[in-house]
């Protein structure tokens, strides 16, 4: 046991020391900002999502119609974090319990529309978090990696048509 130990000590040194990080020239000094696109800002109301996507069963994609809250509706983006709205407050709970239900309807044209904000921070690159088409809020599970969320683009029909053809 302790030989196998210290054959990894002596591999994690040697590849330390063989393996230099190589920054390119155009990523030093640069100040990278990362955007939660959904929540970053809504440039596009016509893409905002639907309560049907929200309120989808994950596991066979399936909308349980009961589970979505009377008066569902895109959380305003001057809204107080912790103040519930109507239907949250119709649901019960504290603020928490509906996180992952709320929906601020933000999108590509609303980071578009923010590039000079970003500019003003002299932000120099953006890190998006996930973008694929999911019904989650995290899009960490995508449906599709070959396209973004439809909540993110301009034509949310046509881009669901696309996927499914």
């Amino acid at each position: 046991m302790k030989k196998y130990f210290v054959y990894l000590n002596l591999i994690f040194i040697f590849l330390s020391f063989s393996i230099k990080a190589q920054v390119p020239d155009w990523e030093k000094g640069i100040v990278w900002y990362q955007i939660f696109p959904e929540r970053f800002a809504n440039g596009d109301s016509t893409n905002d999502p639907a309560p049907e996507k929200v309120f989808t069963r994950l596991m066979d994609g399936q909308v349980d119609t009961d589970s979505i809250p009377k008066g569902w509706k895109i959380t305003k983006w001057t809204s107080n974090w912790f103040e519930q709205s109507e239907w949250e407050k119709k649901s019960g709970g504290n603020f928490r319990d509906h996180l992952y239900e709320r929906r601020y309807g933000g999108d590509v044209q609303g980071i578009i529309d923010h590039l000079d904000y970003l500019k003003e921070l002299c932000i120099g690159a953006i890190y998006l978090n996930p973008v694929f088409d999911a019904a989650s809020l995290h899009k960490y599970d995508g449906s599709t990696y070959h396209h973004i969320d439809i909540n993110f683009g301009p034509d949310p029909a046509g881009d669901e048509s696309l996927m499914n053809s």
